[in-house]
């Protein structure tokens, strides 16, 4: 409690007329050398608060004003950049959950004295009551057009919110960087340029349509490899390609035309093809087979055989008098088969 820090009951600040106590000014675990300083004093003019920081090389002290210096108003830089950057009203909880990774992120008193103050400066606005369902939402003063109205909001509404988005990225648009202006190279038809302002080798060969350069007879003629070279290839595990042979690469002789009346005489056949036909005419023709079976005669029809009986209307009748086959014992294993055998008398 206040004024009660010390050890033991308070008998010991009660015999003093002024008690000063000195607590972390934030947490316990942070290298800070700022200290709060809390006097309590029967007389009006002892200081109530004072901070005081200790300097770095540890041999004399600062103070500092605790209006200028409370944690709250350390936090508004950082809660003025979360809100800044919210697209909705957001709640505490929400405000904590976007607070940056970068700065520590305060207590729930301390943000809810932050924003009390901010709305009673007006710099910040807030709505709700508070309450389970319905939390208290704030957001930055005049940033109430960059929030979407919502589904049920009235049409105009909405068509002047998507207005205003459209300028809010057109004037993004506009500020990025323009591209490079062409050089003098590009701009006298020398080559294209890119993006940053590169000049292309020139293409003006290849700007008409259809247009093919011819390859040379002597270049596209493929040539043949080397005896020696072959041999060197392919003891080092290189694949050597070799030309086509005349024969791989002959074209058949052209037909004459046949005149009318006259039957076109077939060509010669060659000694693999008059053997297979020899071979072909010897042989027997095989009997077609046909993959129909007749069933049996004396076995009974599939509707004679089932004792199921279907009425009018498609439902399965079974009659009563209608054979039950029992189902098999099943095959039990040997230990099975022990274990039960002990257990008959």
């Amino acid at each position: 409690m206040a004024g009660q820090s010390s050890r033991g009951s308070g008998a010991l600040p009660s015999h003093v007329d002024t008690v000063i106590e000195m607590t972390w000014y934030g947490h316990a675990d942070e290298a800070d050398r700022r200290r709060w300083l809390r006097a309590y004093s029967r007389y009006e003019e002892t200081r109530r608060h004072l901070i005081v920081e200790l300097t770095a090389d540890g041999i004399d002290y600062l103070t500092h004003d605790p209006a200028g210096l409370e944690a709250g108003a350390e936090c508004w830089e950082v809660l003025h950049q979360v809100l800044e950057d919210a697209s909705e009203r957001l709640t505490k909880r929400q405000i904590r959950e976007e607070w940056p990774e970068d700065f520590r992120k305060p207590d729930i008193g301390t943000l809810s004295r932050t924003l009390q103050r901010a709305v009673e400066q007006g710099k910040v606005r807030r709505d709700g009551t508070g309450r389970k369902n319905d939390p208290r939402r704030y957001w930055l003063a005049g940033k109430e057009e960059d929030f979407f109205p919502g589904q049920g909001a009235p049409a105009e509404e909405l068509e002047r919110w998507q207005r205003r988005q459209n300028a809010k990225w057109l004037e993004v648009l506009r500020r990025l960087p323009q591209r490079r202006p062409a050089t003098p190279a590009a701009a006298a038809g020398g080559g294209a340029a890119d993006a940053q302002g590169t000049t292309l080798p020139a293409a003006a060969a290849t700007r008409r349509a259809g247009s093919v350069a011819p390859v040379p007879v002597e270049k596209a003629a493929i040539e043949p490899v080397p005896a020696a070279v072959a041999a060197a290839s392919a003891s080092a595990g290189a694949k050597v390609t070799r030309p086509p042979s005349a024969a791989e690469t002959a074209q058949p002789a052209p037909v004459p035309p046949v005149p009318a009346g006259e039957t076109a005489a077939l060509p010669a056949a060659t000694p693999v093809a008059a053997a297979t036909a020899e071979r072909t005419a010897s042989e027997p023709a095989a009997p077609e087979k046909t993959t129909q079976q007749e069933p049996p005669e004396n076995e009974p029809s599939a509707e004679a055989a089932s004792p199921y009986v279907t009425n009018s209307f498609g439902i399965v009748v079974i009659p009563l008098d209608a054979p039950v086959m029992p189902a098999p014992d099943p095959v039990l294993p040997p230990e099975e088969q022990r274990r039960r055998s002990r257990r008959l008398p």
